[in-house]
């Protein structure tokens, strides 16, 4: 369910000015139909099915054993809502980290959509980063673009495309255990409501939600929704395939896994003045420099019958 889309050449998003008025509508219609399942998804509480990969055991395995209130100083029991929605907003630290343009990232990520985690640090590698960042740090941002609910393949591009360009980052992080980790724990609470959102987004940039209830006029199978009978649902369920799940209206919902995309072999350098950028949700998109406009589509990838050329003299050019 992509729902970004831009136009001139200004914008910072990709599209061609030739599809303003269609881009739009779908822009329009996208965000209608994503807003509608973020307060399907708020009045419906939402359940996890357990699994192997959503346990707490791995990174964060104290907070499996916190479901009980605590009493806070004054002897009143505290929520563990209360105190994860506190700590998600008292413990972030905004960390500068510099960044060697021709050298290898200053540290690596782990976790990632795909395996219902939030993205978190793997190995520190700059020593001047020891002390101030440690493995299993929770990365909520990086260089202020949410990264919560990505795959890890995406958020790693997006750390090298950042460090590629500049001297120094800015990541947003909160300490290893100060929240759980598990994007199904954290979507079927109320405690972090911001945070669900961000997760959500990023979710579904990058796959569209299961419902059994049948299509409305105008929806399409596959980019709506994925409309499935109730028995495909539990199988999906059960297998713990889903983010989350719930009913609203009779009816059953459910925010799948997004899987790793499989990196290709490199399609070596992009043309004379084209630059890698991504969106506000990590999604790639290349900006050509000489026309002024932005696109989706990657350059290098060429139609069938055409031909890169590089001259000295006319520069970079295509030829059928």
């Amino acid at each position: 369910m992509r729902a970004f889309v831009g136009e001139d050449e200004h914008s910072t998003q990709p599209g061609t000015s030739t599809k303003q008025n269609a881009a739009a509508v779908d822009l329009a219609r996208d965000l209608e139909e994503l807003n509608r399942l973020q307060q399907i998804l708020e009045q419906m509480g939402t359940e996890c099915a357990p699994s192997p990969s959503t346990s707490l055991d791995i990174h964060s395995g104290s907070e499996k054993a916190e479901t009980a209130s605590i009493k806070d100083g004054n002897g009143k029991e505290e929520g563990r809502s209360e105190r994860l929605k506190a700590t998600s907003t008292s413990s972030r630290k905004l960390i500068r980290v510099p960044c060697n343009q021709n050298g290898p990232i200053p540290f690596t990520i782990q976790g990632g959509a795909a395996l219902a985690r939030l993205i978190s640090v793997d190995v520190v590698r700059a020593n001047d980063l020891v002390g101030l960042l440690s493995p299993d740090d929770i990365i909520v941002t990086i260089d202020e673009i949410p990264v919560s609910g990505m795959l890890r393949s995406t958020a790693q591009a997006l750390l090298e495309a950042q460090c590629s360009q500049k001297d120094q980052i800015a990541i947003e992080i909160l300490p290893k255990g100060s929240i759980p980790d598990d994007l199904c724990l954290i979507l079927s609470e109320k405690a972090m409501p911001d945070l669900q959102t961000v997760i959500r987004d990023n979710v579904y940039a990058r796959t569209v939600p299961y419902t059994t209830r049948a299509p409305r006029d105008g929806e399409v199978d596959g980019e709506h929704y994925r409309f499935v009978t109730a028995d495909h649902f539990n199988e999906l369920k059960d297998g713990g395939h889903l983010l989350e799940h719930g009913t609203y209206q009779d009816h059953l919902y459910g925010t799948p896994r997004p899987s790793e995309m499989v990196s290709g072999p490199s399609k070596g350098p992009l043309p004379p003045n084209w630059e890698i950028a991504y969106d506000a949700h990590g999604e790639k998109y290349f900006i050509d420099h000489n026309s002024g406009t932005t696109q989706w589509d990657d350059p290098r990838d060429l139609p069938v019958g055409w031909e890169q050329v590089d001259d000295p003299v006319y520069g970079t050019f295509y030829v059928e």
